[in-house]
């Protein structure tokens, strides 16, 4: 249990998740700020259903980080967990992330 929590590829994405998370929270509260405006005349509901929403993208967004980092790890291209669908030798995959031809 120790071995695993002690991954040094564990350590780094949850460190980089770390990093990437409050600029990720921050642009999200930016944009339910934005909304929250143009929804001042509509009903309360709307803006609970806004703010809702951007609490499942602040999770969303966490997990997506965690996901994309641990599918592409430095030089050795190993994954800390088995995601057979997102890996480095899937056609598209680059070292920037995914080639124009999958978008």
């Amino acid at each position: 249990m120790s071995e695993q929590l002690l991954n040094p590829n564990l350590i780094h994405v949850a460190g980089w998740t770390l990093v990437h998370f409050p600029w990720q929270a921050c642009l999200i509260g930016l944009l339910v700020g934005a909304a929250g405006r143009l929804l001042k005349n509509h009903e309360a509901s709307w803006r609970y259903g806004v703010a809702c929403a951007a609490l499942l993208a602040v999770v969303l967004s966490a997990v997506t980080t965690v996901v994309l980092l641990s599918v592409y790890i430095g030089p050795s291209r190993r994954s800390i967990f088995p995601f057979p669908g997102l890996s480095p030798s899937c056609p598209g995959f680059t070292r920037a992330g995914f080639s124009a031809s999958l978008v």
